[in-house]
C-alpha cells in the first residue's frame, strides 16, 4: 500500500476493473484522475491484447492489463495458456504498439464482423456469445490474479468485470461497485438471443450484480431499467461527460489538415466504436447526396477493415473518410475541428432507444 508524500499514514486504494483494453477508456480515466486528486492510490485493470504493454504509467496512477482468455477457467488449458500469454507479454517492449481493440472484439482469432453492405444480422452463434459473457469476463478474474493488489474498493466497469468483483472481494476484502454503462442484456449482442438461455444470462448477470455494494449507471432511463432487471436498488446516475471545454480561438481545423480538405468543405463527423447499428450506415448514403460536405468517421472497432474497404472505391471514395481514434484528451479539439456531429444510434434494441 503507498504511503502518502508524509508518509505518516498510508492512502486508500481504489481499482478500476475496466473490461476494455483501456486505451480509450475515458469515464475511467476521469474518475481515476478524480480519486487521485482525493487523495486515493489507483490502479486501473485492463484487458491485455498483443501489442499492447502489461504495465503502463499515466497519469498518476498505472494500468495493468491480464488476458481475457476463456481458457484460463480450466485448469488443464489455463497452465498452458499462462505460460502463452506470460512469454507474449514478456517480449521486447520496444514491439508495443498502441492497438485499439473493440471490447467486444475476438481478439483470438482477428476475424472480422461482416461489412457494412447491408448484411441482415441473422441468428447469433450461441458459443460467441457465452464466450463474451460469462466466460471471457470469468477467464479475466482469474488472470488477474497474477497480477492484481489489494484494493479498499473495487470498481467494475461493463458486466464483464462482475466475476472479477467478485472474486476480487472474496480474496482481497474491500468494497465493490458495479458501473453498469449499459443495460447489458438489452443490448445488441445479447437482446435477440432465445429463451430460456437469455433467461440464464439474465440470471447470472443479475446474481452477480445483486452482491455489489453499489450499482451505478450514467442516465437516469437505464436506472429504472437495471433496478427492474438486476433487482437492485436504484442506481445511482453518474454522467458520462467531462467538464465544459472552451475551444482554443482561432477555431482548430486538425481534421481538414489531416485529409488535405479546401476550406470550403463542410466535415460531417461521427466519433466512437466502429460497428453496425450505430448509424455509419445511415450517415455514408445521406453524405452522397450533400456535394458539398464529406462525412469523416474516427474511431475504432470490428468494422475498421471493411470499412477501408468499402470507403475504396464509389460512391464513397472521396466522400467518406477514415480517421484513427485520438486518445481522450485530445479528442474535443478534434471535434471542433468538424462543421457537424452525427450519432445516429439506431433504435434497435432498449440499450440503444435510451442511450445517451
Amino acid at each position: 500500500m503507498s504511503a502518502d508524500q508524509g508518509g505518516s499514514s498510508p492512502r486508500p486504494r481504489i481499482a478500476y476493473l475496466s473490461f476494455s483494453s483501456g486505451e480509450y477508456d475515458a469515464r475511467t480515466f476521469r474518475m481515476a484522475r478524480s480519486a487521485i486528486d482525493a487523495g486515493w492510490d489507483v490502479t486501473v485493470y485492463a484487458r491485455w491484447h498483443r501489442g499492447l504493454a502489461p504495465v503502463e504509467e499515466r497519469d498518476g496512477y498505472r494500468i495493468v492489463r491480464a488476458p481475457s482468455s476463456w481458457r484460463y477457467i480450466i485448469p488443464v488449458l489455463r497452465r498452458i495458456a499462462r505460460r502463452r500469454y506470460r512469454a507474449a507479454m514478456a517480449r521486447d517492449p520496444s514491439s508495443w504498439k498502441v492497438a485499439a481493440v473493440d471490447a467486444g472484439a475476438d481478439e483470438e482469432s482477428g476475424s472480422a464482423k461482416p461489412s457494412l453492405r447491408f448484411r441482415p444480422l441473422g441468428r447469433w452463434h450461441w458459443w460467441a456469445r457465452i464466450r463474451e459473457f460469462p466466460l471471457r469476463p470469468m477467464g479475466w478474474a482469474l488472470a488477474l490474479d497474477d497480477v492484481v493488489e489489494p484494493a479498499d474498493v473495487w470498481h467494475g466497469m461493463w458486466a464483464g468485470s462482475l466475476p472479477a468483483l467478485t472474486r476480487m472481494r472474496r480474496r482481497l476484502g474491500g468494497r465493490t461497485i458495479y458501473d453498469s454503462r449499459d443495460v447489458f442484456m438489452r443490448s445488441r449482442q445479447f437482446a435477440r438471443l432465445g429463451r430460456p438461455g437469455r433467461d440464464i444470462l439474465e440470471w447470472v448477470e443479475r446474481r452477480w450484480a445483486r452482491r455489489a455494494d453499489r450499482v451505478l449507471t450514467v442516465n437516469d432511463s437505464y436506472a429504472g431499467l437495471l433496478a427492474e432487471q438486476l433487482g437492485v436498488p436504484r442506481p445511482t446516475v453518474v454522467m458520462n461527460c467531462r467538464e465544459i471545454w472552451t475551444p482554443p480561438s482561432p477555431s482548430p481545423d486538425l481534421i481538414r489538415e489531416a485529409l488535405g480538405l479546401s476550406a470550403e468543405t463542410a466535415v460531417v463527423l461521427y466519433q466512437g466504436i466502429l460497428t453496425i447499428e450505430r448509424g455509419i450506415e445511415q450517415a455514408m448514403e445521406a453524405i452522397v447526396a450533400v456535394p458539398s460536405a464529406v462525412l469523416v468517421l474516427m474511431g475504432f472497432g470490428v468494422l475498421e477493415k471493411t470499412l477501408a474497404v468499402d470507403l475504396a472505391s464509389p460512391p464513397y471514395l472521396g466522400r467518406v473518410f477514415l480517421l484513427p481514434p485520438v486518445p481522450p484528451d485530445d479528442l474535443l479539439v478534434w471535434t471542433a475541428s468538424a462543421d457537424a456531429l452525427v450519432m445516429a444510434i439506431q433504435p434497435t434494441t432498449l440499450n440503444h432507444r435510451y442511450s445517451t
